[in-house]
This record gives C-alpha cells, sequence and structure tokens, in this order.
C-alpha cells in the first residue's frame, strides 16, 4: 500500500506527464501566431507548401546567418509543419528556409514570430506597397536602403510586403548555364562534372579556379590537344596549338552569355590574364584567333617589369564624378561634382574577397591578391580619399554578379559622392590609354573590381554614368533592358532611348543618353519613312540623360519612327500610336 507521501508524488508526476502529453498533442493552429501560446519560443513559425498553399510542409530545413557569416542550425519543420526554437541569441538574422535565404535581416526576440507577417496571400497594405523583385539582392546589414536609393530615399524597409506564407518551396530564377565554345563547337560546362586543379593555386583558394582552367578542363574530356606555355615575364599562360594548329589564341568571355543573357560580348577583345579570371555560375569562355598577341605580350612585360621593380603601382589614376549633369541630382540631393588624378598610386591588398573566417558571401582568392577595388581602398589609406562605400549584389540589372559594388566616394575637401537607382560609378583599368587599350580590348570590361585581379597596369579610370531613361524612381522605372542598351552603346557616344509610354494615345515624350558632347538632330518620319517634322537639333556639351516632354503629339493612328544622328552614328525608335 503506497504511503500518503508516495501517492501525492505519483499523483503529481501523472498530472505532469498528462499535462506534456496535452501540450504535445493538442490542436496546432497552422499559420497563426506561435508567440501567444509559446511565449518563450525565440522564434516560431509554420512552413508550407507553397506562398499560397493550405498544405504544410515537413522536414524543410531552417538555418539563420548572422552578418559576419555564422550560422545557427536549427531543427526543420516537423510534420504540422512547425519550425520553433527558445534558445536562439538575440540579434538580426538572415534566416534560410530550405533553399531560399531571406533577403531582409530579422531582429529577435522582435521578430520572433514568422507568422505575423507570412500570411496568406501575403501582408501588401497602404503602409507596405512594395514587394522585393525575384533578382533583388540582400539588403545591407540593417535593412539600410540607402545605399542604391540615396536620392530620393523612397526605398525602405518598413514599406517592404511579404509575398505570402513561409515556404521553402519557392525558388528564384536559375543562374544561366555555363559553356565552353572552342572551334566554334558549344559545350556545357557544370563543375560538378569535373575534379579542376587551378594552374594557379597562389591566386585561388581552395575549390575556385579561373576560366582558362575551366576551357583546359573541357578540352580534356573531350580530347582536344591544347598546347599551353607559361611566360614568367608576362605572368600569363597562352596557348601555341589547338588540335595540332597553331595560331594566335586568346578568349572572349562573359560572366552571363546564357540564352536571356549577353551574348554579343563573346565578340569583345580582351587584355585580362585568363588564369586569373574567376570562373563564376553562368561564366562563358570562348577560344579566339587573331587577337594582337605581340601587343599583349609588350605591354605584359612592360607591366611586370613595373611590379618587380615598385610593386603594385599604378602611374595613371582618375576620379571623375560628374552627377549634376545628370537628372535626378536637385542640390538637395547633396551630390558633388569633383575630378581628380592621382600619379604613381602604390596599391596593396584589402583581402575583401579572400579566404579566412566566416562570411556571407563567397571567398574566392588566397590572402594577398590585389583586386582593382583595392586602388580605391589603398588611396583611402593614403588619406586621398576618406570613405569607400560598398553593397554586395548577388545580380545586377537581372543579371548575375555575386560582387561587391562601390556605391559612396567620398573626398576630405569636398564631400561624399553617392551612387542611387540608375545612376553610379564605373571603372576601367588595364595596359594602353582609357580610349584605347591594348589588343584593341573593349573598356566595358564587365569583371567587378572586385574579382579583377591586377598587377600594375598603366592606368586606372573610375568615372559616374547613369544608364537607363529618366523616369527616377517613381511609378515608370527605367527596366533592366534600357540600363543594359544604355551601357552597350557607349563606345558609339549617344542612344535613343525607347520612347514612353507606348502605344499612345495622347502625346509621347523622349529621351536620349548623350556620353560625349557632341550635336545631334532627331527627326519623326512616318510609315513611309517621309520626316514630318525636326523635334530636336542642337550642340550638347553636357553628358547625361536629357529629356523631351511630350515630344510627338500625332493625332492620326499608326505607327511612327523617330530617327536621333550624330551625323555618324544612327538610332531609330518605333511610336504606335492608338
Amino acid at each position: 500500500m503506497l504511503s500518503e507521501r508516495s501517492a501525492v508524488r505519483t499523483v503529481s508526476i501523472f498530472i505532469l506527464l498528462f499535462a506534456c502529453i496535452t501540450v504535445t498533442s493538442a490542436q496546432h493552429h497552422a499559420g497563426e501566431k506561435c508567440s501567444g501560446c509559446h511565449a518563450a519560443f525565440s522564434l516560431g513559425g509554420t512552413v508550407f507548401a507553397g506562398y499560397d498553399e493550405d498544405a504544410v510542409e515537413e522536414g524543410t530545413a531552417l538555418t539563420l546567418y548572422r552578418s559576419d557569416g555564422s550560422r545557427v542550425t536549427l531543427p526543420a519543420s516537423d510534420e504540422d509543419g512547425r519550425i520553433f526554437a527558445s534558445t536562439v541569441e538575440e540579434g538580426a538574422y538572415l534566416m534560410q528556409i530550405g533553399a531560399l535565404r531571406s533577403r531582409s535581416w530579422h531582429a529577435l526576440p522582435a521578430q520572433k514570430d514568422c507568422n505575423s507577417c507570412h500570411v496568406k496571400a501575403g501582408n501588401l497594405s497602404a503602409g507596405r506597397d512594395r514587394l522585393l523583385t525575384p533578382l533583388h539582392p540582400e539588403l545591407p546589414a540593417g535593412n539600410d536602403c540607402t545605399p542604391c536609393h540615396h536620392y530620393p530615399a523612397s526605398m525602405r524597409y518598413a514599406r517592404l510586403a511579404t509575398p505570402g506564407r513561409l515556404s521553402g518551396a519557392e525558388r528564384r530564377p536559375v543562374t544561366s548555364g555555363s559553356a565552353v565554345v572552342i572551334a566554334g563547337q558549344e559545350y556545357t560546362f557544370d563543375p560538378e562534372d569535373y575534379d579542376i586543379t587551378t594552374l594557379r593555386p597562389d591566386i585561388f583558394a581552395d575549390g575556385y579556379f579561373s576560366l582558362l582552367d575551366a576551357l583546359l578542363a573541357v578540352a580534356d574530356r573531350y580530347g582536344i590537344p591544347v598546347a599551353l606555355r607559361w611566360d614568367e615575364d608576362c605572368q600569363t599562360h597562352f596557348i601555341d596549338s589547338v588540335n595540332g594548329r597553331a595560331g594566335d589564341f586568346w578568349y572572349n568571355f562573359s560572366y552571363d552569355a546564357g540564352p536571356t543573357g549577353t551574348q554579343n560580348e563573346l565578340r569583345y577583345r580582351r587584355q585580362i590574364r585568363w588564369e586569373e579570371l574567376l570562373w563564376q555560375p553562368g561564366a562563358w569562355i570562348r577560344l579566339s584567333t587573331g587577337d594582337d598577341l605581340e601587343a599583349l605580350r609588350r605591354e605584359f612585360r612592360e607591366e611586370i617589369a613595373r611590379e618587380r621593380s615598385a610593386g603594385h603601382v599604378v602611374p595613371q589614376v582618375q576620379i571623375s564624378i560628374n552627377p549634376s549633369n545628370y537628372r535626378g541630382n536637385p542640390p538637395e540631393s547633396h551630390r558633388i561634382t569633383v575630378s581628380r588624378s592621382f600619379r604613381d598610386v602604390a596599391v596593396s591588398a584589402h583581402d575583401l574577397r579572400a579566404e579566412g573566417g566566416d562570411s556571407l558571401y563567397r571567398r574566392p582568392f588566397r590572402r594577398g591578391v590585389v583586386t582593382a577595388m583595392d586602388l580605391l581602398f589603398s588611396l583611402q589609406d593614403q588619406g586621398e580619399i576618406d570613405m569607400v562605400g560598398t553593397a554586395y549584389f548577388t545580380h545586377l540589372a537581372g543579371k548575375v554578379m555575386e560582387s561587391y559594388r562601390v556605391r559612396a566616394l567620398g573626398f576630405p575637401d569636398r564631400g561624399l559622392a553617392h551612387a542611387s537607382g540608375n545612376h553610379g560609378f564605373v571603372y576601367t583599368t588595364g595596359n594602353g590609354t582609357p580610349p584605347q587599350l591594348v589588343n584593341g580590348a573593349d573598356g566595358k570590361q564587365h569583371v567587378h573590381a572586385d574579382i579583377h585581379v591586377i598587377h600594375a597596369p598603366d592606368f586606372a579610370r573610375w568615372r559616374w554614368i547613369e544608364l537607363g531613361n529618366p523616369y527616377y524612381e517613381d511609378e515608370e522605372p527605367t527596366g533592366v533592358e534600357e540600363m543594359l542598351a544604355d551601357y552597350e552603346a557607349h563606345a558609339h557616344g549617344f542612344r535613343l532611348q525607347r520612347p514612353w509610354p507606348q502605344p499612345a494615345s495622347g502625346a509621347v515624350s523622349l529621351s536620349f543618353n548623350v556620353f560625349a558632347p557632341g550635336r545631334f538632330r532627331i527627326t519623326l518620319h512616318d510609315m513611309t519613312g517621309r520626316r514630318l517634322r525636326v523635334l530636336f537639333d542642337a550642340a550638347v556639351d553636357n553628358v547625361g540623360v536629357r529629356q523631351l516632354p511630350d515630344a510627338v503629339r500625332e493625332r492620326t493612328p499608326g505607327v511612327y519612327f523617330v530617327r536621333m544622328t550624330d551625323g555618324r552614328h544612327t538610332d531609330v525608335q518605333k511610336i504606335i500610336m492608338e
């Protein structure tokens, strides 16, 4: 017979067990706030099969990332779709549900209840009226939008809405596939199918390799003999023959030349050492012939001799920022106009993308590798500039980037120059001169400064540019196509941009981007090509976008053409009047 004390203890244990069983087996209200019943949770939510699905998802992994790249791995969602934890430390985190990582930072414990915001059909409202586009980069720590939307600062974290319920089943657009082109034959390239050892382990961290490494791996896979030779004085490899055929072999490449990418880049001549060009997902490389290898060798030898004598020194550096000529820069934006020239700038490595330690983003290089972005950091070290602001972009203008981009430059005696919207900084560095790179290489290098390995090139130039039409962060956005088209037209000196609106039943506005001063003439023509009127005929001294508001007011429905010329190049745009 149990004693009274034992009986009490037994009843107490029974009651405790019953309570635990009751909590565990109680009705779970999927999608409702967790904090009402589970105040002790530091994080809680429900994972569904899709943004607007009612079915829950079991087994979806949950990982939290801090700004330094360190992570917290939590249990996957259970059979009721529940994710929860009670031991997550206070702080800001990017949250990855399955393969989908958030692009805004979540403050815990303040935002611990996932089901508060991630609701069916999303939480769009009058105050929350913005959704991130599928390829929008992750926000900087602190969810500060101003590195990209400095002026007007119309984009704010508080305006962001969720697209729907919490789901790991959603996918962002897939990166275009990579390829290698040899003798006109295109070979799909997936690094998972190869065991690649880089030619330059002094440059690339473990697991990373160059575009040349990819080309050689494909050639080896498909039995294409390649005679490769290292030139010590040039610090690069040259190919003497392919399939037994001698020639002046070099390369073309694009970091995004897939079906929806920039295939035309595969025609550009290049002057960057190919075994120093980082392979990235979506990259293409094409083996070319007919390049001026003698000029490349001459310039490379001169550059390496300078490096061996004085280190990583760039003889001529120019920074030219001229935003006052661009729309979107009224006085209250506080943007500055500044031009600076420097001689014999010593550049040191700052290891922004070097191996070692945790990081949210890839670190492809060995420590001590010098890149084009290190030039700006070195000028900051030397007191010539007092701020270099960067932000990491996974994509830019809809194209794969996976790099840091310069968003602000500060000058001690002038102030801060900001990038914003479709206004920003671009650069060119290499051998030759800015107008004429060696080998006739294209000045639009499309190699981001933080992954462009340099030695001691002849020059570096950073300048301001505006891409796309002038409808600036309002209801008529620029659009990816316009930005890319402007960039491609830069060498021609101008571009007539897409008329807006289209089709139109009233007035149509025109705009054009001038990259070099000149005299321009814009005319309107009917379907037969007959000129109807001159819309603009004048010299333009200031570069940048100019507008012709309500320039076309044709009342007769039909197709019209607008023609712009500088006497050498011509642009034509179509207008449809309804």
